[in-house]
C-alpha cells in the first residue's frame, strides 16, 4: 500500500526530534511492506490545531486527495491530533470512508474492527485531549501566579510583540523564496513565528476547504 507518513512536534515537545518518529514509522512501513510515498513534518505546531490547517497538513491533504497514497502512518494519535476525541474520530471515520486508511505505528487499537474497537479508540484519544488540557491550565496558573506575584527574573509575561521590522523582512525572504525555516535562521526567531505572520500577512498558507465539516 502507498502511504504517506506525517509526524508532528509542538512547542511543547522541548528537544524532540521529529525523525524519531520517522523512523518508527519507516521500521513499520518496511516490515508491512508498505512503500512510502512522502514524509511531512510540523514543528512548534500544537496539537490542538486541525491538520489540514497546518503548513505541512496542507501538503498531506493535496497527496491524498489525488490519490498518490492511502494512508496516513503516523508514530501515535496524538502527533496527529490533540483536540476532542469525538472530533479526532469523527476526522478518522471521514478518511476512511473516502478509502483513506489511518496508521498508527504504536497504537494498532486503530486497526481493530468490531464493536470493542470505538471505545477503545475513543480512550486512546480522550487520554492525549485530557493532558494537553491538563498542561494549558497548569501554563494558565503559573502565568497568572506570576503576575501577581512577578517571576524571578523581573521579565514581563508572554511573548515580546513581533517588531514591524521582522514582518517586512520575513515578507521579503519569503518573496525570494527562503524557507520558513531559513528566515526563522535568518533572524533568529522560532518556525511558529514566521509560520503565523505568512499566515496573517499573505494568506499563502490558507488551507484549501474540505469537502465535508469535520
Amino acid at each position: 500500500m502507498k502511504v504517506a507518513i506525517y509526524a508532528r512536534v509542538s512547542t511543547d515537545d522541548k528537544g524532540q526530534d521529529p525523525e524519531v518518529q520517522f523512523m518508527r514509522c519507516r521500521d513499520y512501513c518496511k516490515y508491512h511492506n508498505h512503500e512510502i510515498i512522502a514524509e511531512y513534518k510540523d514543528e512548534g505546531v500544537t496539537g490542538d490545531s486541525l491538520i489540514w490547517e497546518r503548513h505541512s497538513g496542507i501538503q498531506l491533504k493535496e497527496i491524498l486527495d489525488s490519490g498518490k497514497a492511502k494512508a496516513i502512518v503516523v508514530f501515535s494519535v496524538d502527533r496527529y491530533s490533540r483536540q476532542n476525541p469525538i472530533k479526532v474520530l469523527q476526522q478518522i471515520e471521514y478518511l476512511e470512508q473516502q478509502g483513506i486508511k489511518f496508521i498508527s505505528v504504536t497504537e494498532p487499537v486503530f486497526d481493530m474492527t468490531g464493536e470493542f474497537s470505538q471505545p477503545i479508540r475513543y480512550f486512546i484519544t480522550w487520554f492525549s485531549n485530557y493532558f494537553l488540557l491538563q498542561h494549558q491550565r497548569k501554563v494558565k496558573s503559573g502565568m497568572e501566579k506570576a503576575r501577581i506575584k512577578g517571576t524571578k527574573s523581573g521579565k514581563s509575561i508572554g511573548r515580546p510583540k513581533l517588531a514591524g521590522w521582522h514582518r517586512n523582512r520575513i515578507l521579503e525572504l519569503r518573496s525570494q523564496n527562503f524557507s520558513m525555516r531559513k528566515i526563522a535562521q535568518e533572524l533568529n526567531l522560532s518556525l511558529g513565528i514566521v509560520h503565523k505572520t505568512l499566515a496573517q500577512k499573505t494568506g499563502e498558507l490558507t488551507p484549501p476547504k474540505l469537502d465535508v465539516q469535520i
